[in-house]
């Protein structure tokens, strides 16, 4: 896959005092997956965040990252649930059906 980076004008006012920010998309250029849209919710702590992150584990398919975050293996991300695992344990079975885990 190759990525052009397109051509950007910005119209700057010299008359205003403005300024503008510009990011490239040096973070997607050359990846292994091809860029696509997206959305998000921010889910900070919580049931919600936590439930949210337990169902992303157990959909994901190709990879698990986890980055810059501490917990213990034997926390539940879904309580009062009986069905669900402890995170250690959905991880440890993630990575045995071949998705990698790190």
């Amino acid at each position: 896959m190759t990525m052009t980076t397109p051509l950007i004008t910005t119209p700057v006012a010299t008359s205003k005092n403005m300024s503008c920010n510009i990011n490239l998309p040096w973070f997607v250029q050359g990846t292994e997956y091809c860029p696509t849209e997206a959305t998000f919710e921010p889910l900070v702590n919580g049931e919600r965040a936590f439930g949210a992150v337990y169902d992303a584990i157990m959909k994901a398919e190709q990879s698990v990252e986890i980055i810059c975050w501490g917990f213990q293996p034997s926390m539940y991300f879904k309580r009062g649930d009986t069905s669900s695992l402890c995170i250690g344990q959905l991880l440890a079975m993630k990575a045995d059906k071949g998705v990698k885990v790190r």
